[in-house]
Parts: C-alpha cells; sequence; structure tokens
C-alpha cells in the first residue's frame, strides 16, 4: 500500500473489544484491510480494493485467481 502512495493505519495489538470487526479480525489473526473514502468516489474505493487485493496477494494471504 505504501508502494502507492496509500494512507494505512495499522489496528494496535493493544486495542480495547470494542466489537469491531478490525479487533476481532487482529485477535484471531485474520487478514483485514478496511477501505473507506468519501461518498461518490466510487472509483477510487475500487482502485483501493484492487490494491488490498494485491497486497494480500503478494503476501500469500489470499488465493490466485
Amino acid at each position: 500500500m505504501k508502494k502507492a502512495k496509500v494512507n494505512v493505519i495499522l489496528q494496535s495489538k493493544f486495542a480495547s473489544n470494542d466489537g469491531s470487526l478490525s479487533v476481532y479480525a487482529m485477535q484471531n489473526n485474520i487478514p483485514y484491510i478496511n477501505v473507506e473514502v468519501q461518498h461518490g468516489h466510487q472509483d477510487e474505493n475500487l482502485r483501493l480494493i484492487e490494491l488490498a487485493v494485491a497486497a494480500l496477494r503478494e503476501h500469500g494471504l489470499v488465493k490466485k485467481e
């Protein structure tokens, strides 16, 4: 994601369990990427999703097509 100049935030290992999916994924060692863009920015949303999937594939965290 950094290569694509996308801002990212890593979920803290010490985050309190607030019931969020990001905390659940971190606690259960599940790869998880949350993509957020402004309303109406569909092209940017799709671009970020494609980058996220590519990053997961690069690290062997999802099956290749």
